[in-house]
């Protein structure tokens, strides 16, 4: 294990920057060259489920828009210049 973090008695374990576990889920992010495009979260007390999320950056890299696989949008963060969020919502639709 690269890194622990242990906040509010919740033990979260990093490996790289690839994986990360809390508990039962197990996160794993997929890169394409440097920049983080999705990950995908397991359950591990319900074997064989997951959920797949493609993450979407802005022109500075910092994922703004996170889609599940169909490509709904589940979340959307705007940022301004510093980073300090406007707004944030699980239900705006985006369109491109």
């Amino acid at each position: 294990m690269a890194a622990i973090n242990n906040v509010n008695n919740v033990t979260t374990y990093f490996v790289g920057n690839y994986y990360e576990v809390t508990g039962s889920t197990v996160t794993k992010y997929y890169y394409a060259g440097s920049q983080r495009v999705a990950m995908r979260t397991y359950d591990t007390s319900t074997p064989g489920t997951s959920t797949l999320n493609f993450l979407l950056s802005d022109h500075l890299g910092s994922t703004s828009i996170t889609t599940d696989s169909s490509g709904n949008v589940i979340q959307f963060l705007r940022s301004l210049n510093f980073p300090q969020p406007v707004d944030s919502c699980s239900f705006f639709r985006y369109t491109m």
